[in-house]
């Protein structure tokens, strides 16, 4: 047995687990896209029972590649969904007026296989952020904290807007952040905790050991476009 307080934070760790790693594919509106271990630790209490104290994952196996691009007719992961809406960005530190998110924008659209008077049923994100939000007080995470995590997880949305454009000189300079995109690259940053100039150099440099010493080397389009989808 259990106490109700930890009951219920067992359980709702587990639906947040599913927020995080579930996503609707072509088959399924909520497949688990993750795989986890999770140790469960117990107390006597003084009828020398054992009674469930907390649990703990200790490893947390998720499919990456769905965080920056999925198949046609699939989602992402469903935070990236609730952390979209314009409620969510206002909370969260993000700008509802640059709302589009190119990491999620072709999902956007994508209804559940569910239906209703012959007509797929949308994904109430809106709801869905609203609870997940609950379920985050519910397994003990303090409202700081939640936030910070919100925070890091719409940065990482902003961050998949970056775009790049080549140097005048293509044999020699790096490519560099295009001036459309700088406004949503910063508010990526800020979200990140990382200044625009360190995320900058980053994207469009990579350190490359030698002999004596760390080189630097100047990064092309493909290069930064691909570092950049590998820090989100």
């Amino acid at each position: 047995p259990a106490s109700d307080e930890t009951k219920v934070a067992v359980a709702s760790a587990n639906e947040l687990l599913e927020a995080f790693g579930n996503a609707k594919t072509g088959r399924n509106d909520n497949s688990s896209r993750f795989g986890k271990f999770t140790q469960l630790y117990f107390n006597a209490n003084k009828d020398d029972q054992l009674v469930v104290h907390y649990p703990k994952v200790k490893t947390y196996l998720l499919e990456r590649s769905r965080v920056v691009t999925v198949p046609k007719g699939e989602r992402n992961y469903h935070i990236f969904h609730y952390l979209a809406n314009a409620d969510a960005l206002k909370e969260n530190g993000g700008d509802a007026s640059q709302a589009t998110f190119d990491y999620i924008k072709e999902a956007q659209s994508v209804k559940k296989n569910e239906f209703k008077n012959g007509e797929a049923l949308p994904f109430d994100d809106v709801d869905g952020y609203k609870v997940i939000k609950q379920q985050m007080a519910d397994a003990g995470f303090s409202e700081e904290y939640t936030k910070n995590v919100f925070q890091l997880i719409t940065g990482i949305l902003y961050l998949g807007n970056a775009t790049f454009v080549d140097g005048d000189d293509s044999s020699s300079q790096a490519c560099s952040l295009e001036a459309s995109s700088s406004a949503t690259f910063k508010i990526a940053c800020e979200l990140l905790g990382v200044s625009v100039d360190t995320m900058t150099e980053a994207l469009t440099h990579q350190m490359m050991p030698t002999t004596n010493a760390e080189g630097k080397l100047e990064l092309k389009l493909v290069p930064s476009y691909k570092k950049s989808d590998a820090e989100a």
